[in-house]
């Protein structure tokens, strides 16, 4: 008769880790990282963090930037950028430095509008319209 451990364990100054078939623990220093059931994965540090509960979740996290992904929908930030999408049909992004966002919807339409100029552009597969606005609307 074969009997398989339960788990491993070790453990020195700076950390250690612990593993079984169910997942594993590790710590080193300020760093952890783990794994749940092999499906949801993890970890943490002073620079960097992440999730990924697969296959539904992916999020990676900095001070500077983050990625997040939960189908259909994902989410990407780089300092004061941003840009997104649901479904690969809507498209969004921003620039907060630069004071200017657009939007997308496919096939139909888009809009950019920077703040600094406060001009509205709407493009359409029949049409396109610009129009310079006293009142630029947000949100």
């Amino acid at each position: 008769m074969l009997i398989l451990p339960v788990g491993i364990r070790h453990t020195d100054p700076k950390g250690g880790y612990f593993a079984s078939p169910l997942g594993y623990s590790s710590l080193d220093g300020d760093s952890k990282t783990g794994a749940f059931l092999w499906l949801y994965w993890f970890g943490r540090s002073k620079s960097f963090s992440y999730d990924v509960g697969f296959p539904l979740l992916w999020s990676f996290r900095s001070p500077e930037a983050n990625t997040t992904i939960v189908p259909p929908v994902f989410h990407v930030r780089r300092g004061g950028s941003s840009m997104g999408s649901a479904a690969l049909l809507a498209w969004w992004g921003r620039d907060r430095d630069k004071g200017a966002s657009w939007q997308l919807i496919l096939p139909s339409s888009s809009a950019a509008v920077p703040t600094t100029t406060r001009r509205l552009c709407i493009c359409h597969p029949w049409a396109a319209i610009a129009a310079t606005t006293t009142r630029v609307r947000t949100g």
